[in-house]
């Protein structure tokens, strides 16, 4: 599964699936994987497959792309022999198949070395001592060993056995004094520190490597080196990115996307807590926020903690979408950055991410909606509540993923919600009452709300889902809309653009329809008394004054006037 989504996003320009399927088949094969191709990768704590077997994978991965050159850090580090012959043995297949290895590799047993073409000899700060084929690195350095009197014998045993030991031995040989003792220098930055000399400094393998270098410069004719750069040039041809196709793209995004939603369903523990989540949350503040006066039945109308509800639900969204996405791209940052090398683009990595926790947060907000509306008895506000409450989600999950991606450490990572949730909290307004802070706070002392306040997304979420519970809710709506139609009526008939007797008409219909809507939906239980009155008040306000206020249902914008829920949106 891992090599046929990676295949997919590389080889999109390849259509038949059955194509990519042999090849990966192929490449199991190959690295040996072949009766393991099943087997869930596991994680770094919970393996299911050996060091040996994960590294084999991601050499795997590499070749899906029929690299020409493939680099390797370290392929045998922290394997077994066995493990570490079976990666040597491996990559030596790839040899012969026309490939070029370039591998880091540190002390590996003489078998695994002469494997190996050319060697690069690497001393401290990189600094180049032999670059050659394995047999001729173990002469290079006789002209040293000449000089070297104690362990003499023992540097040549393991110099006839071709041990990568003799190499390092030679590099680091001690300085000793005539009774054979090393000297010791003491460390100019720390006084305390008394470090071994060596006998043959960096500088020294330096020269004489440039010395060596010169000799087989001269040795090497110009036709080949000519034959040489001709090869090098359409080699580079290879090697540039293709630009991929509208088609190529979508193919892509398909498959990022399908790799993403199995990602998060494969996780059942996490994918319980992110639905389990939302229903438990609204049942406890439903149930708490049930408010009713003592001896009285519970009604919609008479619940002065709605808009509380109202305030906590954006909070706890908000909430929800950060805990959702702090760790999507950290935990992945790996993989990112190797498809990025393969020309897939970063653009469509994070368009997957969102429509993934946003399909995640629509669900969690209908089950949300769904118990808490049912507790609170909220009716007819299903569209109102899911869009607010999922735009809430995406605010949170949106500064989530951009704080994963820039947050290198995954347990600094969590502070990142108290930064985010806090100022939420503050500046919703609900609260603190933007009137009642600090004057200072404001730059221009005559604006109602703090600058500041405006780019807090918790301000226009609490706003325009307390104006759409007042404004949108079907009893307000539907006698708004026959208001305006009859406001509209009786402008017609002052201009004499309509006859008596169909004026009585349409007037009779719209009264009619007004007696429908109240039958149909009972004021006390779609209406709720204190949000209606907040809200009608603060309508007054911007009508008298002719300036914005917060929960007032329309906001003026460069002279034009709107509803304050789509400006809220």
């Amino acid at each position: 599964e891992n090599l046929y989504y990676c295949g997919r996003l590389r080889l999109s320009h390849i259509k038949n699936k059955q194509i990519i399927k042999k090849k990966i088949e192929n490449i199991l094969i190959q690295v040996g994987l072949y009766e393991k191709r099943n087997l869930v990768v596991g994680t770094v704590l919970d393996k299911k497959l050996s060091g040996g077997e994960r590294k084999r994978l991601n050499i795997a991965l590499e070749l899906l792309s029929d690299p020409i050159i493939v680099v390797l850090d370290e392929p045998t580090s922290g394997l077994s022999s066995k493990d570490s012959e079976k990666i040597i043995d491996m990559l030596n297949e790839l040899k012969d198949q026309g490939k070029m290895i370039i591998a880091t590799i540190h002390q590996p047993n003489p078998d695994m070395m002469q494997q190996f073409d050319k060697l690069l000899l690497m001393d401290n700060n990189g600094t180049e001592v032999f670059f050659g084929s394995t047999n001729e690195v173990f002469d290079y350095f006789d002209d040293e060993l000449e000089n070297m009197v104690y362990g003499k014998d023992k540097l040549l045993r393991k110099k006839k056995l071709k041990m990568a030991e003799y190499l390092f031995d030679v590099l680091q040989y001690p300085l000793l004094d005539s009774a054979g003792n090393p000297i010791y220098k003491q460390n100019p930055e720390d006084a305390d520190i008394f470090e071994e000399q060596r006998q043959y400094s960096p500088e020294y393998w330096k020269t004489k490597f440039k010395k060596y270098q010169i000799y087989e410069l001269i040795t090497t004719t110009d036709k080949k080196q000519q034959e040489y750069n001709d090869d090098s040039e359409r080699e580079k041809k290879k090697f540039s990115h293709r630009k991929l196709n509208f088609k190529e793209n979508c193919i892509q995004f398909y498959y990022l996307l399908l790799r993403n939603v199995k990602n998060k369903l494969r996780n059942p523990s996490n994918l319980y807590v992110t639905f389990l989540a939302a229903p438990l949350l609204a049942i406890i503040v439903a149930f708490i926020l049930r408010y009713s006066v003592a001896d009285t039945p519970y009604t919609f109308a008479q619940n002065v903690n709605i808009k509380i509800f109202i305030f906590i639900s954006v909070i706890i969204f908000i909430f929800l979408g950060l805990s959702n996405s702090l760790d999507e791209i950290i935990a992945e940052k790996r993989i990112i950055l190797r498809e990025n090398k393969m020309n897939i683009k970063s653009s469509l990595y994070l368009l997957t991410k969102n429509i993934t926790l946003c399909v995640f947060a629509l669900i969690q907000a209908m089950l949300y909606y769904v118990i808490a509306a049912f507790i609170l008895e909220i009716r007819g506000m299903w569209f109102s509540y899911i869009s607010y409450l999922l735009l809430s989600a995406i605010i949170g999950f949106s500064l989530g993923l951009l704080a994963s991606s820039l947050i290198k450490d995954k347990k600094a990572i969590i502070n990142v919600l108290p930064l985010v949730l806090i100022p939420q909290i503050i500046f919703g307004g609900a609260v603190i009452e933007f009137e009642k802070m600090n004057q200072n706070f404001k730059l221009n002392p005559e604006n109602v709300i703090p600058e500041v306040v405006q780019i807090i997304p918790s301000r226009w979420l609490f706003e325009g889902l307390f104006v759409s519970q007042a404004k949108l809710n079907p009893y307000s709506k539907g006698l708004r809309k026959l208001n305006q139609k009859a406001e509209k009526l009786h402008q017609e008939r002052k201009n004499f653009q309509i006859r008596s007797k169909e004026f009585r008409q349409i007037r009779k219909q719209i009264a009619e329809a007004k007696t429908d809507i109240i039958r149909k939906y009972p004021r006390e239980k779609y209406v709720n008394n204190n949000i209606d009155t907040a809200v009608n008040y603060m309508d007054g306000k911007f009508y008298n004054n002719h300036r914005n206020f917060f929960l007032a249902s329309k906001k003026s914008v460069m002279g034009w006037q709107c509803n304050t829920y789509n400006l809220s949106v």
